[in-house]
């Protein structure tokens, strides 16, 4: 029974010393985590406005994209306004010169009749 009891004592002892070095484990990984923690944030904190600067550019160059691109729109469908008034325009003439041409050519036959 002595040994037993004696036997307990060391286990007991091995698991209180156990213990001991898990809570210090834990508290070092603490710190280390923290340590990490801020010197993350600080890269953060420096990029920010780099950032920042980076987005407001995008704004800007998407915004003039935009702008450029309206206007194109708007000179495009003036040439394709006037591309269509041309080609009217040019079927309307060639029906009434064909016309034309058939009745000189009707009074021209007539003629040497």
């Amino acid at each position: 029974m002595f040994r037993l009891s004696r036997g307990c004592d060391r286990v007991l002892t091995h698991s209180k010393t156990l213990n001991g070095e898990i809570s210090k484990l834990h508290d070092v990984s603490k710190e280390i985590h923290e340590i990490l923690a801020k010197q993350l944030e600080e890269p953060k904190v420096l990029l920010q406005p780099q950032i920042t600067d980076i987005q407001t550019l995008l704004e800007f160059e998407v915004k003039k994209f935009d702008e450029s691109s309206t206007t194109l729109h708007k000179k495009l469908d003036v040439v394709a306004k006037t591309n269509t008034l041309l080609i009217e325009d040019i079927t309307s003439f060639n029906k009434d010169y064909t016309i034309t041409l058939q009745d000189k050519m009707e009074g021209d036959t007539q003629v040497f009749t």
